[in-house]
């Protein structure tokens, strides 16, 4: 073979060896594409599993892994290798550890039964000497008991008196206690049973009746009922100081309404109608949470009860709150919730629309700050909010702006329009420590009426709807106070009936727990 054609040979071999090369380095390329496609959409399925079947909050959103957009398997994409798309994957669905808690102990003030488990005498002694073994120590072990609610009679006694001698004495008698009602068969303890269970524990009053029946009491639920009027009633005064204190002292209060039904009898037997529960939380200088029942969401429960406030009102959008400021002429600064606003870019971003990701990411930075400065006083955390907050504030208003192209129909353009529209009032918060960024501690004390009401169902009429207002007024506060339930309430309807109206404070749930330490 000459030597031109060993080098024509060799130019074949070579060029082969190269397309071979060529191809195997494009086979390794699409097995790494291949390799982050499988992992991006494995990342993003285990967030929708979570999001769809998880524990759903607000308060820590875990961003989904971003939608990669389908690769062409068929030809060089410029994307990352698979050992990093792993790595990425797995930081974006690392499991959430879930430390186990330790065992709280029983409390220590509850009454102790001791049972000795002893060995018998004869295993007392010592087997290899004889002699009598010795007491060193115990091991005990804690068994939590429970004895069913038990009904027990009080016999309020009362002797009667007169002289054998004088027959135009008259006879005498110490009078009868005050009691929350008077005529009923139902002591304070009971009341505040009643009260609770309905309420705290939403268990409706006809459960509540079987319950009774297993006892041998028979206890209607019209005749509970009419009893939760008469309380009701008692409570009233306490009821209306709340409201006096949070509206006359708070400098900042968180308002919102939740939906609850009654009984229509003008529309049909059975039929229902949506009235609403108007909720005003005071701060630290008036610690109760009070609730308002209106027929209607209009401005007449908000127009009574803040007519004559001048602070800080923390609310969504809801236009009654604005109007009543420039039509009544109302006096408060109203304030927007940071939480509200994020809730609807989550949802945007739950839905498929992966634009909402860099506003939920922005919103976080503000959420961040909070927690760094929630130790701090208020003339700091407004120092730090003024520095910080605001730069995130102006940054999160040129994304927003730059995405007024979204339709204003689809759910990123009414986010979008929601933040713009109510940004003077969600900035308002920077200006001022006291201020909270969010609404969040209205709503947990708005969640227990919701629970409740799928076991209750609706009130009965509009003195029932006020009644459930008193009632959770003052559940809701005590539980602000700390205050135990049980105890709280049945002092209150222990001390009320014979309580002078000018010292009602004393009554108050913090002023109680107080008064208990």
């Amino acid at each position: 073979m000459s030597n031109h054609q060993l080098s024509e040979q060799l130019k074949e071999e070579t060029a082969a060896r190269e397309e071979a090369q060529r191809i195997l380095a494009q086979r390794d390329e699409l097995l790494a594409q291949k390799d982050c496609l499988i992992a991006s959409l494995t990342a993003r399925i285990k967030w929708l599993e979570d999001n769809l079947f998880g524990v759903k909050s607000e308060k820590n959103v875990i961003l989904p892994p971003a939608a990669t957009s389908q690769l062409d398997v068929f030809g060089p994409q410029e994307e990352a290798t698979a050992e990093e798309a792993k790595e990425e994957s797995k930081d974006a669905v690392a499991p959430r550890v879930r430390r186990p808690k330790p065992r709280q102990p029983i409390p220590a003030n509850l009454p102790r039964r001791r049972v000795v488990h002893d060995l018998p005498e004869a295993e007392k002694s010592c087997s290899c000497c004889g002699n009598p073994k010795t007491m060193i120590g115990e091991d005990v072990s804690e068994k939590l008991e429970i004895v069913p609610a038990q009904f027990t009679v009080t016999q309020h006694v009362r002797p009667r008196y007169a002289c054998n001698c004088c027959k135009n004495s008259g006879i005498s008698q110490a009078p009868l206690p005050a009691f929350p009602i008077q005529r009923a068969a139902a002591a304070p303890s009971l009341l505040a049973y009643l009260l609770l269970a309905k309420y705290a524990d939403h268990m409706p009053l006809c459960r509540l009746e079987r319950l009774f029946e297993r006892h041998g009491i028979d206890m209607p639920r019209s005749k509970t009922s009419a009893w939760m009027m008469e309380i009701a009633a008692l409570l009233r005064p306490l009821h209306e100081l709340m409201i006096r204190r949070v509206t006359g002292r708070s400098a900042v209060i968180g308002a919102d309404e939740t939906p609850i039904k009654m009984l229509d009898p003008a529309s049909g037997k059975h039929r229902t109608k949506q009235c609403y529960l108007w909720e005003y939380r005071g701060d630290e200088l008036a610690p109760y949470t009070v609730f308002d029942f209106r027929e209607s969401r209009g401005r007449e429960g908000p127009l009574k009860i803040l007519a004559e406030y001048k602070g800080f009102l923390q609310c969504d959008a809801y236009a009654v709150y604005a109007s009543l400021r420039r039509k009544e002429g109302l006096g408060y600064t109203q304030v927007g919730c940071w939480a509200h606003a994020r809730r609807k870019f989550v949802e945007t971003l739950a839905g498929g629309d992966d634009r909402a990701r860099g506003a939920i990411e922005i919103i976080q930075g503000l959420y961040g700050i909070e927690k760094k400065v929630k130790d701090l006083s208020n003339e700091e955390r407004q120092i730090v909010r003024g520095k910080e907050s605001v730069a995130v504030l102006a940054r999160l208003r040129e994304w927003l702006e730059a995405r007024l192209d979204a339709l204003p129909g689809s759910p990123l353009g009414k986010a979008v329009g929601y933040a713009l529209d109510n940004s003077a009032e969600l900035t308002v918060y920077t200006t001022d420590g006291r201020l909270p960024i969010d609404n969040n501690a209205v709503e947990r004390s708005i969640r227990p009426i919701a629970i409740g009401r799928k076991n209750w169902l609706f009130a009965g009429s509009e003195r029932g709807g006020e009644a459930a207002a008193i009632f959770f007024t003052i559940i809701e506060s005590a539980r602000r106070a700390n205050a135990n339930l049980w105890q709280y309430i049945k002092d209150l309807l222990h001390r009320l009936p014979g309580h002078p109206v000018n010292r009602l404070e004393e009554l108050l749930p913090d002023r109680w727990q107080q008064s208990q330490e």
